[in-house]
């Protein structure tokens, strides 16, 4: 039991899940998304204050021998006051859409100790775990699957690089520093969409 914090110390080093606010699909299958990419356990993830919001959160990719509870916040503060989680395990992937409650500010998940019953919404009143630390989105996806990074963005530059990526602005006009930006790989994958 003593080695247990050091056994998930290392599996979460190697096996860190990338949490996506999608801002055009609440399925988490296509469009815009922007992510905290390999964020820890208890990591509150968050979207810059004053800008869009998530109209869905994903994690991926999920260790299928992983007990987790996935989190999704109606703020951007992870406050579990406006809380909604699901427990997962055997899946490689989960996303959970807004209509379940509002549009997404912050997400995180947790490891459980076991797996409770998948047929409900839990409020947060049921969650035992919280965030310990904060991590702003350092990614932000775009439909064709480039990426770019974002890391320590403010809400103004993440707000101009968001009028791109979902065409409200031509990526003819995009400025020189913010081609810049982009990461030398593409990401296309497709969710398990949550449906209750």
């Amino acid at each position: 039991m003593k080695y247990l914090g050091a056994i998930l110390g290392l599996a979460t080093a190697s096996n860190a899940i990338d949490i996506r606010f999608w801002h055009q699909d609440p399925g988490c299958r296509v469009g815009t998304y922007t992510a905290c990419v390999n964020a820890k356990p208890n990591v509150c993830c968050y979207l810059p204050a004053g800008v869009a919001w998530g109209q869905g959160v994903s994690y991926e990719p999920l260790p299928l021998t992983w007990k987790l509870e996935v989190r999704m916040y109606r703020n951007d503060n992870c406050n579990p006051n406006a809380q909604v989680s699901y427990p997962t395990y055997g899946f490689s992937d989960e996303c959970i859409p807004a209509w379940l409650a509002t549009p997404a500010g912050s997400a995180g998940y947790g490891f459980l100790d076991k797996i409770p019953k998948r047929d409900s919404v839990e409020e947060s009143a049921n969650s035992t775990q919280a965030c310990t630390s904060r991590q702003q989105v350092d990614t932000m996806g775009f439909a064709d699957g480039s990426q770019y990074n974002i890391t320590g963005f403010s809400a103004d530059m993440y707000s101009e690089l968001l009028d791109f990526a979902t065409g409200n602005k031509r990526m003819a006009e995009l400025p020189e520093e913010l081609r810049a930006l982009r990461l030398p790989h593409n990401v296309k994958e497709s969710k398990r969409v949550r449906s209750s």
